[in-house]
């Protein structure tokens, strides 16, 4: 059975935004688009366009739930599934700028998050992005021995949405052996 992802235009087109790097022409460009006979369609060929480069993911039996990418190693997109709906997929994103430092302040507030007491809340400035963790104890059947849960909510460009995370799962999205030469610390 599929699954549906459900975004709205103003989303898509902001998310594609994101992703899409176009250079104006140069004065000296004379590469001229190439007509491909068989379709009367033209074609230009494009160098050294740059790709995806997942920096943090976790996946769930299998398929992707949160995941962090960028093209420059300056300006990030956390795109994560919201589970507010249970009936439906809906992946959110929100773009932010880091560098290693960053990366490694989120790295760790979120596991300070698993050690706070029960009912604690923490809200942190990521750019113009707001997020929520909320730590919740819960006790394990049969073990005597509680655990954290951590719901983490985002509010900023026009995104709202809720996700958990467990502690393991903190170092793969957040990793914190990320090479880049950038500075930017992050509003507690």
């Amino acid at each position: 059975m599929g699954q549906k992802f459900i975004i709205s235009e103003s989303e898509r087109n902001r998310i594609r935004g994101l992703y899409e790097q176009t250079t104006p022409p140069q004065s000296g460009d004379t590469q001229q688009p190439q007509s491909n006979p068989t379709s009367g369609y033209k074609s230009k060929h494009i160098q050294d366009v740059p790709t995806d480069k997942i920096v943090g993911q976790i996946k769930r039996v299998g398929q992707q739930f949160a995941s962090i990418k960028t093209k420059d190693d300056k300006n990030y997109v956390l795109v994560y599934k919201d589970v507010t709906y249970t009936r439906m997929d809906e992946f959110k994103a929100i773009s932010f700028e880091a560098d290693p430092d960053t990366f490694r302040d989120l790295n760790n507030i979120f596991k300070n998050a698993f050690t706070a007491p029960d009912k604690t809340s923490k809200t942190i400035n990521l750019d113009s992005n707001q997020i929520t963790l909320d730590t919740r104890r819960v006790k394990l059947f049969g073990l005597g021995k509680d655990q954290a849960e951590v719901k983490v909510s985002i509010t900023g460009q026009g995104v709202t949405g809720v996700f958990y995370i467990g502690l393991k799962e903190v170092d793969t999205l957040f990793p914190t052996n990320l090479q880049t030469n950038q500075s930017q610390p992050i509003k507690e």
